[in-house]
């Protein structure tokens, strides 16, 4: 219980009241998935997709709300499937040091996701979209401050996924997967308080 309100305190000291705030990041990492798909083909897209990316997300948060797209290139060899998602959600920053250099971030989220599991040929068209569905993420970060606005960190997003074959009909069962995947990313943030 002490604990509890010391992490409570610490983090009311440190929160900046803020109408509205605008988050840009890039990031590099890894990626795991695991799902329920045709059980001939086994295609679910985090199971196929799992392995390195790169992406980019921006972020508006107005009061407690934040809205957030994020999209990650996976990679190999070479360039395989994207990942866009678009996601409503809330999250809460508290300090991690005295002089607010180190920060925590817990949020979550929900929304639509899009992938394509080749290379997109631009521009990207309804075609390349090989599937679609709802997304649901628990996300935790930890970042670093290195000025006023920029930040460097880890971040874990851990989501769960609904997702529908895009050139099947959606009440066919074998056009339908669902499971959780994970990643683990660096980030560098740009942070601005509107």
């Amino acid at each position: 219980m002490g604990a509890a309100a010391a992490v409570i305190g610490l983090g009311a000291r440190g929160a900046e009241a803020r109408l509205a705030e605008l988050t840009l990041q890039i990031d590099g990492g890894g990626s795991i998935g695991r799902g329920t798909a045709n059980d001939d083909t086994d295609t679910d897209f985090f199971n196929v997709q799992s392995g390195g990316l790169f992406g980019a997300k921006i972020g508006l948060e107005l009061l407690f709300i934040d809205a957030t797209v994020e999209h990650q290139q996976f990679f190999e060899s070479g360039l395989k499937g994207s990942w866009t998602q678009f996601l409503i959600g809330t999250d809460f920053d508290f300090p991690l040091s005295e002089d607010d250099k180190v920060r925590g971030t817990v949020g979550t989220g929900v929304g639509l996701g899009l992938g394509t599991m080749r290379t997109v040929d631009p521009p990207l068209d309804k075609a390349q979209i090989e599937t679609r569905g709802f997304v649901a993420q628990l996300l935790i970060d930890l970042d670093y401050r290195l000025s006023k606005s920029l930040f460097i960190g880890a971040s874990l997003p851990i989501g769960y996924h609904y997702l529908f074959d895009g050139d099947q009909p959606a009440n066919d069962p074998n056009s339908q997967s669902n499971g959780v995947h994970a990643m683990g990313l660096i980030t560098l943030k740009f942070v601005k308080g509107l």
